[in-house]
């Protein structure tokens, strides 16, 4: 996982990490999110991976 505070206006958290590989065409799964926080950020990012291997990728 992946986490830094970008320049310019905004000041929030972004954090990138792999999720699940599609299972049809093998390619992998970038989940990006943000928050105020870096804790926060990262929690959004687990959350999502969670998601996506309990309920499969779309």
């Amino acid at each position: 996982m992946y986490c830094s505070l970008p320049d310019g206006k905004r000041k929030k958290w972004v954090c990138v990490a792999d999720g699940p590989r599609d299972p049809v065409t093998g390619e992998r799964k970038q989940i990006s999110s943000r928050g105020n926080t870096k804790k926060e950020a990262m929690k959004r990012v687990e959350e999502a991976i969670r998601k996506l291997q309990e309920d499969g990728i779309d």
